[in-house]
């Protein structure tokens, strides 16, 4: 199994993280992680470090989903995931959607690596962008 984090600026994460739960059911090891107004980089940082290494069962792979590429939340994650002490694994995703943690939930259990997952829950997201997108645009 893999794990989800979907991280955010402001309250983005935890809206999409419980929407996603309505439609697809509760996932055991995702959740959402925010980045808090005032908060420093170091203290989110550490935050999700702690996240993806706290408790036994932990899953040994994860997938994190960030709203904004280059954002605070995503340059920690990106950078984590290269510091990330073995066999911990950590793959980062950018442009989050709904679709997107719609089809993490659904398909964690069933990928054995975070690298398969995002590729599959980045191409849902790819997907669900260009068919609301009009070909002449």
């Amino acid at each position: 199994m893999v794990g989800v984090v979907v991280v955010s600026h402001g309250n983005l994460a935890s809206a999409l993280l419980s929407t996603a739960e309505l439609i697809a059911g509760a996932c055991p090891n995702a959740h959402a992680l925010e980045l808090g107004t005032d908060e420093a980089p170091e203290a989110f940082r550490e935050r999700l470090l702690s996240s993806l290494t706290t408790g036994d069962d932990a899953p040994a792979e994860w997938l994190v989903l960030t709203d904004l590429l280059g954002g605070t939340p995503h340059r920690v994650a990106s950078m984590l995931s290269e510091e990330l002490p073995r066999p911990k694994a950590c793959v980062v995703v950018s442009g989050v959607n709904l679709a997107m943690v719609v089809d993490a939930l659904l398909s964690c259990e069933g990928h054995t690596t975070a690298r398969d997952l995002a590729l599959h829950v980045a191409s849902v997201g790819l997907q669900q962008v260009r068919e609301s997108v009009r070909d002449d645009l």
